[in-house]
């Protein structure tokens, strides 16, 4: 077999290690900064050749996502001026509705 069939096995076989240790997350770009840190010099291209060859993909993570806003408003609502409110309670669902609105727009 020749030098550089044995390099190229040798490399699907590290990219396959270091593919299971990462939970099937990583992907081209990752493994060859791995293989690099080891001292292999190797293209990202290359890397992402040999995983097709050896039909491994990386997971892909949907980013977190923030689908509810917070109900308490105590923490946006401040009383900068320190004054005293005298409010009906009615009056003060709208304000409060007001507010809210005037913040998400």
């Amino acid at each position: 077999m020749s030098k550089s069939k044995e390099r190229q096995l040798k490399i699907k076989d590290l990219i396959m290690e270091i593919w299971e240790e990462s939970q099937h997350l990583y992907g081209a770009p990752k493994i060859t900064a791995k293989l690099r840190k080891m001292g292999i010099q190797i293209s990202e291209r290359t890397v992402g050749k040999y995983m097709k060859e050896l039909k491994i993909r990386a997971k892909y993570c949907k980013p977190f996502t923030v689908t509810t806003r917070d109900s308490n408003l105590n923490n946006k609502l401040k009383n900068i001026l320190d004054e005293q409110f005298m409010i009906r309670f009615g009056a003060l669902i709208q304000l409060i509705f007001q507010l809210k609105k005037d913040l998400y727009i």
